[in-house]
């Protein structure tokens, strides 16, 4: 049992809630935002169009709020180890896993094919 804070409510909700990985807004690890305009890599715009593309009303095998629990529960050392685009491509995949869609296996796989193929050039 949690000790009790003031007006007997337990210490671990007197303080308030936990805050997710992403949820920065505040905080004092939230550092600077840069709002440099840039192009966006090739790599940013495939995400970004495969993104669309599964969450498209007549396909919607992704939808934004699923992509978004995605990148949510990503642990926070991978969360913090990868890009904004990068996190999408990983909340994606997690949740394609997650309804079967795709396994490990196959992305496993696939990359590996795809590995072999580049260090063939």
């Amino acid at each position: 049992m949690s000790k009790k804070a003031h007006n007997d409510v337990p210490a671990d909700i007197a303080k308030g809630p936990s805050r997710a990985m992403h949820d920065l807004g505040g905080s004092s690890h939230a550092g600077t935002l840069d709002f440099t305009p840039h192009l966006l890599s090739d790599f940013e715009r495939n995400v970004d169009a495969l993104v669309n593309l599964l969450a498209k009303a007549d396909i919607n095998i992704v939808c934004p709020d699923e992509r978004r629990r995605g990148i949510e529960s990503l642990p926070p050392e991978l969360y913090r180890s990868l890009t904004y685009y990068q996190r999408w491509l990983m909340g994606v995949k997690l949740i394609l896993v997650q309804k079967g869609v795709l396994s490990d296996a196959d992305i496993e796989q696939r990359l590996g094919e795809i590995r072999q193929r580049d260090e063939a050039r």
